[in-house]
């Protein structure tokens, strides 16, 4: 990766500028440490799997996603302006090609969120509007389970906390 720095007036808009920015290059950013003075973005492969109760039989075999990748990026808050430094470290791990296994390169766009909204208002099932958005916005990549998510929500936020009831009650 080359060496780009960046700025912002606010500490969600240089989030965002920075995440927007590495996914274009098949990197998916979170967070690993924020305050209101700094925030330390690390590649979504970074850290490593929760160490388990060693005294507690597993259940099953499961394999973890994380790499323990060094990668990061230190933002800070420098007057009133926030700052990006250059990244530290390189990756440990090849850079995906297929990015389907990233919830963050699944996740729909503002646009399309509407428009799934839209499509679950008219009680169009889920393997339709997954066609829709392909065919609408050339996006293969939201699966089935994420649209499933966004429907519900879209319903809880609805509901504010009430039972199903009130949709019926108050029309």
């Amino acid at each position: 990766m080359q060496a780009e720095t960046f700025q912002a007036q606010s500490k969600e808009e240089l989030i965002k500028q920075l995440k927007l920015v590495y996914k274009e290059k098949n990197v998916f950013l979170s967070i690993k440490n924020s305050n209101n003075r700094q925030v330390i973005l690390k590649c979504d492969r970074g850290g490593l799997a929760a160490e388990r109760d060693p005294r507690v039989p597993r259940k099953r075999n499961t394999s973890s996603r994380l790499f323990n990748c060094p990668f990061s990026i230190y933002c800070s808050l420098k007057g009133n302006i926030w700052q990006s430094n250059s990244p530290k470290h390189e990756h440990n791990h090849p850079i995906a090609t297929d990015v389907r296994g990233h919830s963050q390169a699944r996740r729909p766009n503002e646009e399309q969120k509407a428009r799934i909204l839209e499509l679950a208002r008219a009680s169009i099932p889920v393997k339709h509007i997954l066609t829709t958005l392909k065919v609408e916005f050339n996006n293969d990549l939201t699966s089935a389970r994420d649209v499933i998510n966004l429907i519900a929500a879209q319903k809880r936020k609805m509901l504010d906390g009430h039972s199903i009831e009130i949709l019926y009650c108050n029309p």
